[in-house]
Protein backbone atom coordinates (compact mmCIF):
# COMPACT_ATOMS: atom_id res chain seq x y z
CA UNK A 1 0.00 0.00 0.00
CA UNK A 2 1.15 3.55 -0.80
CA UNK A 3 1.20 6.37 1.73
CA UNK A 4 1.03 9.92 0.36
CA UNK A 5 2.16 13.03 2.32
CA UNK A 6 2.59 16.71 1.74
CA UNK A 7 5.11 18.30 4.09
CA UNK A 8 7.03 21.47 4.84
CA UNK A 9 8.39 20.21 8.18
CA UNK A 10 11.10 17.62 7.46
CA UNK A 11 12.01 17.08 11.12
CA UNK A 12 8.40 16.25 11.98
CA UNK A 13 8.08 14.10 8.85
CA UNK A 14 11.21 12.11 9.74
CA UNK A 15 9.81 11.24 13.17
CA UNK A 16 6.50 10.26 11.61
CA UNK A 17 8.18 8.00 9.05
CA UNK A 18 10.17 6.31 11.83
CA UNK A 19 6.86 5.36 13.46
CA UNK A 20 5.29 4.33 10.14
CA UNK A 21 8.17 1.89 9.70
CA UNK A 22 7.53 0.42 13.15
CA UNK A 23 3.72 0.32 13.05
CA UNK A 24 2.50 -0.04 9.44
CA UNK A 25 4.06 -3.17 7.94
CA UNK A 26 1.67 -3.04 4.97
CA UNK A 27 3.20 0.19 3.62
CA UNK A 28 5.57 -0.59 0.74
CA UNK A 29 5.98 2.90 -0.68
CA UNK A 30 5.81 6.48 0.61
CA UNK A 31 5.38 9.50 -1.62
CA UNK A 32 6.17 12.92 -0.14
CA UNK A 33 5.68 16.33 -1.74
CA UNK A 34 8.14 18.81 -0.21
CA UNK A 35 9.43 22.30 -1.14
CA UNK A 36 12.63 21.85 -3.12
CA UNK A 37 14.86 23.61 -0.59
CA UNK A 38 13.72 21.21 2.16
CA UNK A 39 14.14 17.97 0.22
CA UNK A 40 17.74 17.28 1.45
CA UNK A 41 16.48 17.28 5.06
CA UNK A 42 14.17 14.28 4.54
CA UNK A 43 15.55 10.94 5.73
CA UNK A 44 15.74 8.24 3.07
CA UNK A 45 16.90 5.08 4.86
CA UNK A 46 13.65 3.18 5.44
CA UNK A 47 12.52 -0.34 4.60
CA UNK A 48 9.84 1.06 2.25
CA UNK A 49 10.50 2.90 -1.00
CA UNK A 50 10.52 6.66 -0.57
CA UNK A 51 9.81 9.06 -3.44
CA UNK A 52 10.35 12.74 -2.69
CA UNK A 53 8.67 15.09 -5.16
CA UNK A 54 9.31 18.85 -5.40
CA UNK A 55 6.30 20.89 -4.41
CA UNK A 56 6.99 23.31 -7.25
CA UNK A 57 5.90 20.67 -9.78
CA UNK A 58 2.35 20.97 -8.45
CA UNK A 59 1.99 24.64 -7.53
CA UNK A 60 4.03 27.66 -8.57
CA UNK A 61 5.29 30.33 -6.20
CA UNK A 62 2.92 33.04 -7.44
CA UNK A 63 -0.14 30.85 -6.86
CA UNK A 64 1.15 29.69 -3.48
CA UNK A 65 1.76 33.21 -2.16
CA UNK A 66 -1.92 34.12 -1.97
CA UNK A 67 -3.16 30.91 -0.31
CA UNK A 68 -3.86 30.17 3.33
CA UNK A 69 -2.90 26.81 4.84
CA UNK A 70 -6.18 25.05 4.03
CA UNK A 71 -6.31 26.35 0.46
CA UNK A 72 -2.69 25.40 -0.14
CA UNK A 73 -3.23 21.84 1.08
CA UNK A 74 -6.28 21.44 -1.14
CA UNK A 75 -4.49 22.75 -4.22
CA UNK A 76 -1.36 20.64 -3.77
CA UNK A 77 -3.23 17.41 -3.05
CA UNK A 78 -5.69 17.81 -5.89
CA UNK A 79 -2.94 18.81 -8.32
CA UNK A 80 -0.94 15.72 -7.36
CA UNK A 81 -4.00 13.58 -8.07
CA UNK A 82 -4.48 15.19 -11.46
CA UNK A 83 -0.84 15.47 -12.58
CA UNK A 84 1.17 12.65 -10.97
CA UNK A 85 0.90 9.19 -12.50
CA UNK A 86 2.70 7.36 -9.71
CA UNK A 87 -0.26 7.02 -7.36
CA UNK A 88 -1.90 3.61 -7.29
CA UNK A 89 -5.65 3.03 -7.59
CA UNK A 90 -5.87 3.02 -3.79
CA UNK A 91 -3.55 4.92 -1.46
CA UNK A 92 -3.53 6.28 2.06
CA UNK A 93 -3.50 10.08 2.29
CA UNK A 94 -1.91 11.76 5.29
CA UNK A 95 -0.18 14.83 6.73
CA UNK A 96 3.36 14.78 8.08
CA UNK A 97 2.19 15.09 11.70
CA UNK A 98 -0.27 12.17 11.75
CA UNK A 99 1.74 9.60 13.72
CA UNK A 100 0.78 5.97 14.37
CA UNK A 101 0.60 5.03 18.04
CA UNK A 102 0.59 1.22 17.81
CA UNK A 103 1.01 -1.59 15.29
CA UNK A 104 -2.09 -2.32 13.21
CA UNK A 105 -3.07 -3.77 9.84
CA UNK A 106 -5.00 -2.68 6.74
CA UNK A 107 -8.33 -3.63 8.30
CA UNK A 108 -8.31 -0.20 9.97
CA UNK A 109 -8.75 1.31 6.51
CA UNK A 110 -10.60 -1.38 4.56
CA UNK A 111 -12.51 -4.47 5.68
CA UNK A 112 -14.95 -6.85 3.99
CA UNK A 113 -13.89 -5.19 0.73
CA UNK A 114 -15.35 -1.84 1.86
CA UNK A 115 -13.63 1.43 2.71
CA UNK A 116 -13.72 2.84 6.22
CA UNK A 117 -14.10 6.60 6.74
CA UNK A 118 -13.50 8.53 9.95
CA UNK A 119 -15.35 11.75 10.81
CA UNK A 120 -15.01 14.12 13.78
CA UNK A 121 -17.99 16.48 13.34
CA UNK A 122 -21.06 17.34 11.32
CA UNK A 123 -20.30 20.48 9.33
CA UNK A 124 -23.80 21.77 10.11
CA UNK A 125 -22.84 21.81 13.79
CA UNK A 126 -19.45 23.50 13.30
CA UNK A 127 -20.19 27.11 14.24
CA UNK A 128 -16.64 28.52 14.42
CA UNK A 129 -15.69 31.13 11.81
CA UNK A 130 -12.27 32.36 12.95
CA UNK A 131 -9.43 30.49 11.28
CA UNK A 132 -8.78 29.53 7.64
CA UNK A 133 -9.64 25.97 8.68
CA UNK A 134 -13.04 27.17 9.92
CA UNK A 135 -13.62 29.02 6.67
CA UNK A 136 -12.83 25.98 4.55
CA UNK A 137 -15.25 23.87 6.60
CA UNK A 138 -17.99 26.48 6.24
CA UNK A 139 -17.35 26.72 2.49
CA UNK A 140 -17.45 22.94 2.18
CA UNK A 141 -20.74 22.84 4.06
CA UNK A 142 -22.27 25.24 1.55
CA UNK A 143 -21.04 23.28 -1.47
CA UNK A 144 -22.14 19.92 -0.08
CA UNK A 145 -25.54 21.25 0.99
CA UNK A 146 -26.11 22.80 -2.44
CA UNK A 147 -25.32 19.42 -4.01
CA UNK A 148 -27.72 17.59 -1.68
CA UNK A 149 -24.89 15.54 -0.17
CA UNK A 150 -24.17 14.55 3.45
CA UNK A 151 -22.19 17.06 5.49
CA UNK A 152 -19.89 15.07 7.74
CA UNK A 153 -16.46 16.57 8.57
CA UNK A 154 -13.71 14.10 7.65
CA UNK A 155 -10.69 16.34 8.33
CA UNK A 156 -10.08 14.15 11.36
CA UNK A 157 -6.32 14.70 11.41
CA UNK A 158 -5.54 11.06 10.80
CA UNK A 159 -4.69 9.15 7.60
CA UNK A 160 -7.52 7.80 5.46
CA UNK A 161 -7.71 5.39 2.53
CA UNK A 162 -8.52 7.00 -0.82
CA UNK A 163 -9.90 5.58 -4.06
CA UNK A 164 -8.06 7.52 -6.78
CA UNK A 165 -10.82 7.31 -9.38
CA UNK A 166 -13.46 8.60 -6.98
CA UNK A 167 -11.16 11.33 -5.66
CA UNK A 168 -10.56 12.58 -9.21
CA UNK A 169 -14.32 12.63 -9.77
CA UNK A 170 -14.86 14.69 -6.61
CA UNK A 171 -12.14 17.14 -7.68
CA UNK A 172 -13.90 17.66 -11.00
CA UNK A 173 -17.31 17.91 -9.33
CA UNK A 174 -16.17 20.75 -7.03
CA UNK A 175 -13.69 22.31 -9.51
CA UNK A 176 -15.58 25.55 -10.11
CA UNK A 177 -16.11 26.13 -6.40
CA UNK A 178 -12.49 25.36 -5.52
CA UNK A 179 -11.33 28.08 -7.90
CA UNK A 180 -13.05 30.79 -5.85
CA UNK A 181 -13.04 29.48 -2.28
CA UNK A 182 -11.13 27.17 0.06
CA UNK A 183 -12.52 23.66 0.45
CA UNK A 184 -11.76 20.68 2.68
CA UNK A 185 -10.40 17.90 0.45
CA UNK A 186 -11.27 15.27 3.07
CA UNK A 187 -14.91 16.32 3.50
CA UNK A 188 -15.63 16.94 -0.17
CA UNK A 189 -14.16 13.56 -1.17
CA UNK A 190 -15.81 11.35 1.44
CA UNK A 191 -19.25 12.95 1.28
CA UNK A 192 -19.15 12.74 -2.52
CA UNK A 193 -17.98 9.12 -2.33
CA UNK A 194 -20.67 8.08 0.15
CA UNK A 195 -23.29 9.71 -2.09
CA UNK A 196 -22.15 8.28 -5.42
CA UNK A 197 -20.75 4.91 -4.32
CA UNK A 198 -22.49 3.93 -1.05
CA UNK A 199 -21.98 0.19 -1.64
CA UNK A 200 -18.19 0.66 -1.52
CA UNK A 201 -18.16 2.19 1.97
CA UNK A 202 -18.94 1.17 5.51
CA UNK A 203 -21.08 3.53 7.53
CA UNK A 204 -19.01 6.58 8.63
CA UNK A 205 -17.44 6.10 12.04
CA UNK A 206 -15.89 8.35 14.71
CA UNK A 207 -12.26 9.34 14.37
CA UNK A 208 -9.61 7.22 16.08
CA UNK A 209 -6.80 9.52 17.18
CA UNK A 210 -5.64 11.67 20.08
CA UNK A 211 -4.74 15.38 20.17
CA UNK A 212 -7.39 16.60 17.79
CA UNK A 213 -7.53 19.28 18.96
CA UNK A 214 -4.26 19.52 20.89
CA UNK A 215 -6.05 20.14 24.21
CA UNK A 216 -9.36 18.32 24.71
CA UNK A 217 -11.21 21.39 26.02
CA UNK A 218 -10.70 23.72 23.06
CA UNK A 219 -14.08 22.99 21.50
CA UNK A 220 -17.10 20.89 22.32
CA UNK A 221 -16.82 17.36 20.97
CA UNK A 222 -19.48 16.27 18.54
CA UNK A 223 -18.58 12.59 18.87
CA UNK A 224 -16.31 10.62 21.18
CA UNK A 225 -13.26 9.21 19.40
CA UNK A 226 -12.70 5.49 19.07
CA UNK A 227 -9.83 3.62 20.68
CA UNK A 228 -6.99 5.61 19.09
CA UNK A 229 -4.31 4.23 16.82
CA UNK A 230 -2.98 7.62 15.65
CA UNK A 231 -1.73 10.81 17.27
CA UNK A 232 -2.11 14.25 15.75
CA UNK A 233 1.39 15.38 16.71
CA UNK A 234 2.02 18.80 18.29
CA UNK A 235 5.62 19.55 19.23
CA UNK A 236 4.63 21.89 22.06
CA UNK A 237 2.80 19.13 23.94
CA UNK A 238 6.18 17.57 24.77
CA UNK A 239 7.62 20.74 26.34
CA UNK A 240 8.32 20.91 30.07
CA UNK A 241 5.12 21.59 31.97
CA UNK A 242 2.89 20.56 29.09
CA UNK A 243 0.60 17.59 28.48
CA UNK A 244 3.21 15.02 27.38
CA UNK A 245 6.31 16.28 29.19
CA UNK A 246 8.99 13.60 29.69
CA UNK A 247 7.20 11.23 27.29
CA UNK A 248 9.24 10.03 24.30
CA UNK A 249 8.02 11.29 20.94
CA UNK A 250 9.31 8.28 18.98
CA UNK A 251 9.70 4.93 20.74
CA UNK A 252 10.76 1.40 19.88
CA UNK A 253 8.30 -1.27 18.83
CA UNK A 254 8.23 -2.91 22.28
CA UNK A 255 7.26 0.35 23.98
CA UNK A 256 4.48 1.48 21.66
CA UNK A 257 1.53 0.29 23.73
CA UNK A 258 3.01 1.55 27.00
CA UNK A 259 3.69 4.94 25.42
CA UNK A 260 0.10 5.14 24.18
CA UNK A 261 -1.28 4.17 27.60
CA UNK A 262 0.67 6.94 29.33
CA UNK A 263 -0.59 9.52 26.84
CA UNK A 264 -4.19 8.37 27.23
CA UNK A 265 -3.89 8.64 31.01
CA UNK A 266 -2.45 12.15 30.77
CA UNK A 267 -5.36 13.18 28.55
CA UNK A 268 -7.86 11.62 30.96
CA UNK A 269 -6.37 13.50 33.91
CA UNK A 270 -6.35 16.75 31.95
CA UNK A 271 -10.03 16.35 31.11
CA UNK A 272 -10.88 15.57 34.72
CA UNK A 273 -9.03 18.63 36.02
CA UNK A 274 -10.20 21.00 33.30
CA UNK A 275 -13.80 20.02 32.83
CA UNK A 276 -15.14 23.44 31.73
CA UNK A 277 -14.46 23.33 28.00
CA UNK A 278 -13.91 25.63 25.04
CA UNK A 279 -12.59 28.77 26.78
CA UNK A 280 -9.34 29.03 24.85
CA UNK A 281 -11.09 28.81 21.49
CA UNK A 282 -13.78 31.29 22.43
CA UNK A 283 -11.15 33.71 23.67
CA UNK A 284 -10.07 34.28 20.07
CA UNK A 285 -13.37 36.02 19.40
CA UNK A 286 -12.25 39.00 21.47
CA UNK A 287 -8.83 39.31 19.86
CA UNK A 288 -9.62 42.48 17.93
CA UNK A 289 -10.90 44.21 21.05
CA UNK A 290 -7.83 43.20 23.01
CA UNK A 291 -5.50 44.43 20.28
CA UNK A 292 -7.24 47.79 20.39
CA UNK A 293 -6.96 47.94 24.17
CA UNK A 294 -3.29 46.99 23.97
CA UNK A 295 -2.57 49.98 21.78
CA UNK A 296 -4.46 52.39 23.99
CA UNK A 297 -3.77 51.43 27.62
CA UNK A 298 -0.97 49.28 29.14
CA UNK A 299 -2.87 49.21 32.45
CA UNK A 300 -6.01 47.78 30.85
CA UNK A 301 -3.86 45.33 28.92
CA UNK A 302 -2.46 43.99 32.17
CA UNK A 303 -5.90 43.57 33.67
CA UNK A 304 -7.17 41.77 30.58
CA UNK A 305 -4.23 39.36 30.70
CA UNK A 306 -4.93 38.61 34.35
CA UNK A 307 -8.53 37.84 33.47
CA UNK A 308 -7.50 35.58 30.60
CA UNK A 309 -5.17 33.69 32.90
CA UNK A 310 -8.13 32.98 35.14
CA UNK A 311 -10.14 31.73 32.14
CA UNK A 312 -7.57 29.41 30.66
CA UNK A 313 -6.24 26.24 32.16
CA UNK A 314 -2.84 25.22 30.92
CA UNK A 315 0.42 27.11 30.97
CA UNK A 316 0.75 26.48 27.28
CA UNK A 317 -2.61 28.07 26.51
CA UNK A 318 -1.76 31.15 28.57
CA UNK A 319 1.52 31.58 26.71
CA UNK A 320 -0.26 31.15 23.39
CA UNK A 321 -2.85 33.78 24.27
CA UNK A 322 -0.19 36.21 25.54
CA UNK A 323 1.81 35.80 22.32
CA UNK A 324 -1.25 35.95 20.07
CA UNK A 325 -2.82 39.05 21.59
CA UNK A 326 0.13 41.11 22.78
Amino acid sequence: MQLFYISNKPVVLNGTLDLVEKCMDFIHEVIVVVPTELMPQVKINFRFKLHILPEEEFIDASAKAGLDHSSLNYQIRTNVLLKYNGLEDEFIMSDDDYRPLIKFDMSKFKSEDKYRSYYFYDLKKWKHKITPFDHCLQNSLGCLSDAGMPTMAYASHMPQLINKKIFKESIQFFMNKSKVMSLCEWSTYFNYAHTKYPALFHKPEPYANICWPDYPNIWKRYVEPQDPFFENYYEHLYNDGDLFEQIDEVVGTRNLEANRSIKLERIRLFQAENHIPYMSYRAKYISNTIKFINRSSPFIRKQVLITLKMMLYTKRQIVKVKHYFF
